[in-house]
């Protein structure tokens, strides 16, 4: 693609850790814009009858046929949910109670009318993944020191 400009992809990064309206229509204005880009390689590739060229952007477009967000399905839901909720956390500056984690992971559960899960080992796996994932909770045992 000589003499056109490059298709980086918009990473997180460009934008400060809050999102007010006027990043989010930045963003818009960019993947507006790189759309306009790939149509106009496309156009021209069709005009030159450069079937190469017409053949990498097929290539690009079936390589990212699984990879949409829409179809994004993660491997581990909880963990998911977990990073949704550090995100959320971060900007409020609350910390949480573990119970209140757990009950957030099992909204669903409560929609279709299970009962809220138990603490009977104090809920050490959402615990030891809050701790990985660097979720802030509120202490919530008593210590003593030695």
């Amino acid at each position: 693609m000589k003499g056109k400009r490059q298709l980086y992809p918009v990473f997180k990064e460009e934008f400060d850790d809050e999102y007010s309206p006027a990043d989010i229509e930045k963003l818009k204005n960019k993947l507006t814009e790189r759309e306009k880009t790939i149509s106009s390689i496309f156009i021209q590739a069709v005009n030159e009858h450069d079937g190469e060229m017409i053949m990498n952007l097929a290539r690009a477009a079936w390589f990212f046929k699984d990879k949409r967000p829409a179809n994004f399905a993660p491997a581990d839901r909880e963990r998911a949910l977990l990073l949704m909720l550090k995100l959320v956390t971060k900007h409020t500056g609350e910390t949480l109670s573990i119970r209140q984690v757990a009950q957030y992971l099992s909204l669903d559960d409560i929609a279709h009318g299970k009962d809220l899960p138990t603490s009977e080992d104090g809920f050490s796996a959402i615990r030891r993944k809050c701790r990985q994932l660097g979720i802030p909770l509120v202490e919530s045992r008593k210590r003593k020191t030695k």
